[in-house]
């Protein structure tokens, strides 16, 4: 089994704004199965933040979870902030995302997204 991340460095969201953006996955993995949140340079707050993501025209989070649930920090680990959709069989072969944010503070917000690929 080959396993790879995919990340997705210095998203950058606005006090009290909304981004959206937009990227494609790795063409040579066929699965993505998880996701998790890390912290710019360890000052983000990510109870601040929800967010909503598709792959492949496929909800996998719905627009308003709380980014917290699936960050990692100095007491989560990256297995517990995992969220994992392994049985959900989602592509990651250039498989188009669309990453909702929306940050609900009163400072801006920085953090580097992960995507768990698989060769299943």
């Amino acid at each position: 089994m080959k396993k790879s991340y995919q990340i997705e460095r210095g998203l950058v969201v606005p006090a009290n704004q909304t981004k959206v953006y937009n990227f494609q996955l790795k063409e040579n993995y066929a699965k993505c199965t998880g996701v998790f949140v890390v912290p710019f340079r360890g000052n983000t707050d990510f109870s601040q933040l929800t967010l909503g993501l598709n792959i492949a025209q496929t909800e996998v989070l719905p627009n308003g979870v709380d980014a917290s649930l699936i960050a990692l920090t100095d007491y989560i680990s990256r297995a517990d902030a995992t969220y994992d959709f392994k049985e959900e069989n989602i592509p990651a072969k250039s498989s188009d995302v669309q990453l909702t944010i929306t940050n609900n503070g009163t400072t801006e917000q920085k953090f580097n997204m992960y995507f768990i690929l698989e060769n299943i």
